[in-house]
C-alpha cells in the first residue's frame, strides 16, 4: 500500500508553476548540448571500446542522415537489438536524431516475443549487430543494418541533422518501450520527447550527478531503469560505463567491478544491491527501485557523502515519479512526486479523499505517456480525464492512502 506524503488537491496553480519552468527540447538534444560544451570529455566506456562525446555525436548522425537517406525520419519506429555495448547508445541516438522512436527489442527475450513485438510496432528497420544478424533476419522480415560491419553508414555525412529540418517536436514520440500485460500479451507504452525530458530534468534536480561521474549502464534496453542510467549520464556531460557482456552482474563481484570502474551513480533493485556485502566507496548516488527496500539495506548502503534514493514510478509515467532521500534509522518511503509530476488518492469516482482514508493512487503532470499502442479501449481505461478540473491522469492500480500526520509515500508494490 502507498502512504502519500501530504493532503494533496486538486490544485491549478500547481500544474501551471511546474510546467512553466520545464523548458521544451527534445531528449537527443540534452545530449548536443553537452557535446556543444565538452566534445572531448568521455561519454561511454564499454570494455576496451571509449566514445567522446564528438565520436560519439559524429557517429549518431551518420547514422541519422543514413536512416532519413532511406526515408526513415520522423515517426518512424526503429527496432534496437543488442547485446550491452557502445553500438546500442549509437543505435539510439542516431534514431533519435533522425526523428524515429526506438523499440527495444531484447535479443535475451523468446523469438516469439521479440516477432511480436516488432510486427505490432510495424517497425521501420531494425538495427542490430553481427552476432544478432542472422536470428533477426529470421524473424524480421524488413530492412535490418548491423552497426559493426562495415556499410554505406559510415560514408554519411555526420552533419548534426536539425529539429527544424526535421520537423520535430517534443510531443513526437522517443520510445516505445513494452511490458508485459496482464493477459501475457506485451503492451507497447509510447513515450514522447516532452515526457522524457520532463523526468530527466525533474530528476536532475534532486541528483547530483555532473561531468565528473561515472554511471553504471545495467538495466535492460526494455526496462526504463535504462531511462535514467543513460540520460542521468549524457544530460550531464557524465561517464556512462556499459559492463560488456561478460561483466559480473550480481554480488561481490559486481562489487568490486563497480570499484574498479570507479562508478559513482549506481541504479539497481534493492533484491540485486542486497547480494554485494563489500563496499564501493566510489558511489556518490545510489538509486534503488521496483521493489519494496528493508531497512536493513539503507544501514548497509547510506553512508555521509553518498545519496541514496529510494524511487518509485510505473513505466506509464516515465521512469520515476516520486523520490525520497534514505537515511539510517529513518522509514523508508518513495516519498514526493518529482517537480512536473503528481500523486493523487482518489475514490472509485475520482474524487479526493479525507485523509487516512483508502483509495487508488493517480498520478498527474508532464511524464504521463501518450498511451498504449494499438490498445486504444486499454488507453482509455487507464489514462483517465479528470471530471473535477479536466486534467490528464494515469490510473496506476496501487492502493494507496493518506495519512493524518505528515509522511512520505510507503510503497509496498512494484515500480513496474
Amino acid at each position: 500500500m502507498l502512504r502519500i506524503d501530504e493532503p494533496i488537491q486538486f490544485r491549478r496553480a500547481h500544474v501551471e508553476l511546474s510546467s512553466a519552468v520545464l523548458p521544451s527540447p527534445c531528449l537527443h538534444e540534452l545530449f548536443e548540448r553537452q557535446t556543444d560544451a565538452r566534445g572531448k570529455a568521455l561519454a561511454i566506456v564499454c570494455g576496451e571500446a571509449e566514445l567522446s562525446y564528438a565520436a560519439l555525436e559524429s557517429r549518431a548522425n551518420r547514422l541519422a542522415n543514413h536512416l532519413r537517406g532511406l526515408g526513415i525520419g520522423r515517426g518512424a519506429f526503429v527496432g534496437v537489438a543488442f547485446d550491452r555495448s557502445e553500438l546500442t547508445i549509437i543505435a539510439i541516438l542516431g534514431c533519435l536524431k533522425a526523428g524515429g522512436a526506438y523499440v527495444p527489442l531484447d535479443p535475451s527475450h523468446p523469438d516469439e516475443r521479440i516477432h511480436y513485438i516488432a510486427q505490432e510496432a510495424e517497425i521501420a528497420a531494425l538495427l542490430t549487430e553481427r552476432p544478432q544478424l542472422a536470428r533477426m533476419s529470421a524473424l524480421f522480415a524488413g530492412r535490418i543494418m548491423a552497426l559493426d560491419a562495415p556499410t554505406e553508414i559510415a560514408a554519411s555525412p555526420d552533419a548534426r541533422p536539425s529539429r527544424v529540418e526535421i520537423g520535430l517536436s517534443p510531443h513526437d514520440l522517443c520510445y516505445v518501450m513494452y511490458t508485459s500485460g496482464t493477459t501475457g500479451r506485451p503492451k507497447g507504452i509510447m513515450t514522447e520527447h516532452r515526457n522524457a525530458v520532463c523526468f530527466v530534468q525533474a530528476f536532475n534536480k534532486i541528483c547530483r550527478t555532473t561531468a565528473d561521474d561515472r554511471v553504471h549502464q545495467g538495466f535492460l534496453l526494455g526496462f526504463d531503469g535504462s531511462v535514467e542510467e543513460i540520460w542521468m549520464a549524457l544530460s550531464n556531460g557524465a561517464t556512462l560505463v556499459i559492463p560488456s557482456k561478460h561483466a559480473p552482474r550480481f554480488g561481490n563481484d559486481l562489487a568490486r567491478y563497480l570499484r574498479h570502474q570507479c562508478i559513482t551513480y549506481f541504479s539497481t533493485v534493492p533484491t540485486m544491491l542486497s547480494t554485494m556485502s563489500e563496499p564501493v566507496p566510489s558511489l556518490r548516488q545510489l538509486v534503488v527501485s521496483g521493489e519494496v527496500c528493508q531497512p536493513q539495506l539503507v544501514e548497509r548502503w547510506a553512508a555521509p557523502g553518498r545519496l541514496m534514493l529510494n524511487v518509485y514510478g510505473p513505466t506509464e509515467a516515465t521512469v520515476n515519479t516520486t523520490a525520497a532521500v534514505c537515511e539510517p534509522d529513518r522509514p523508508v518511503t518513495v516519498g514526493r512526486p518529482l517537480e512536473g509530476y503528481e500523486a493523487f488518492v482518489l475514490d472509485s469516482d475520482m474524487r479526493p479523499l479525507p485523509q487516512g482514508a483508502e483509495g487508488e493512487l493517480y498520478i498527474g503532470g508532464g511524464g504521463i505517456a501518450r498511451g498504449y499502442l494499438k490498445r486504444p479501449e486499454l488507453t482509455t481505461s487507464s489514462f483517465v480525464v479528470s471530471a473535477h478540473d479536466g486534467r490528464r491522469l494515469y490510473r496506476s492500480g496501487s492502493p494507496a492512502s493518506m495519512p493524518t500526520a505528515r509522511s512520505n509515500i510507503v510503497a509496498a508494490s512494484t515500480r513496474k
